[in-house]
C-alpha cells in the first residue's frame, strides 16, 4: 500500500515538474481558469429545496443558542450584581 503511494507521489511530482515552464503568463491563467470550471461542473450541488431546509435549520440552531447565551449571561449578571450589593 506505501508503496503504491509513493509511486503515486513520484508521478505527481514528476507531472508538476514538466509543466513548470510553459504554464506562465496568460495562459496558465486561462488553463486554471478552464480547470476550476470544469471542477465546478463535477460538483453534486443541492437543489432549492435542500439549501431552504439547511438554512432554516441553521437559523433555528443559531436562535437557540443565541437565547441561552443571554439567558446565561443575564443570569451570571444578576447573581453578580447580588453578589456585590
Amino acid at each position: 500500500m506505501r508503496k503504491q503511494q509513493a509511486v503515486k507521489q513520484q508521478q505527481a511530482v514528476k507531472s508538476a515538474g514538466a509543466g513548470r515552464g510553459g504554464g506562465r503568463g496568460l495562459r496558465g491563467i486561462t488553463r486554471f481558469g478552464s480547470e476550476v470550471i470544469s471542477e465546478l461542473k463535477k460538483v453534486n450541488w443541492p437543489d432549492r429545496r435542500t439549501v431552504a431546509g439547511y438554512t432554516v435549520v441553521v437559523l433555528v440552531s443559531v436562535s437557540i443558542i443565541t437565547a441561552i447565551i443571554f439567558g446565561l449571561d443575564y443570569l451570571f449578571g444578576q447573581a453578580i450584581v447580588a453578589l456585590y450589593t
